[in-house]
C-alpha cells in the first residue's frame, strides 16, 4: 500500500467571497475561498479602516474549499475560525483587505 500525498494544484487563488450578517455579532461570518493550490494562511490578516485585524493561525487551505471566519467566540476547526470577538467588526460600505504573511494585498471587499 502506498501512502497518498497532498500535491499542491497550481498557484493559490484566495478570495474574500462575501461576508454575513455584518452589524450582528452572533451571525457575522467573512467567507474565504481558495480557487487554486494548496496554501497555509499563517499570519495572513482580513483588516478594515477602523483598525479591526483578524490574523490567522496556522492553518492550510485545501484547493476548492472555503473556510469561515466568524467575529463571535467559539472553537475553531479546520473550515471555521473564531476571533472571540464582544462586538460586531465589520459594517455595510466598509472595505475589507485581504494580505498575506508580508503585507501584500490578496483581495478586497465592500461589505454589503
Amino acid at each position: 500500500m502506498v501512502a497518498s500525498t497532498i500535491t499542491p494544484s497550481g498557484e493559490p487563488v484566495v478570495q474574500i467571497g462575501q461576508v454575513l450578517g455584518s452589524g450582528e455579532l452572533a451571525g457575522e461570518v467573512v467567507v474565504i475561498r481558495n480557487l487554486g493550490g494548496l496554501v497555509n494562511l499563517s499570519q495572513w490578516t482580513l483588516s478594515d479602516a477602523a483598525g479591526n485585524v483578524f490574523t490567522f493561525p496556522d492553518i492550510s487551505l485545501f484547493p476548492n474549499v472555503q473556510m469561515r471566519i466568524h467575529s463571535t467566540g467559539g472553537r475553531s476547526t479546520p473550515s471555521d475560525l473564531y476571533w472571540g470577538r464582544e462586538t460586531p467588526a465589520w459594517d455595510g460600505g466598509e472595505l475589507i483587505t485581504l494580505r498575506d504573511a508580508q503585507g501584500n494585498v490578496i483581495d478586497t471587499y465592500i461589505v454589503p
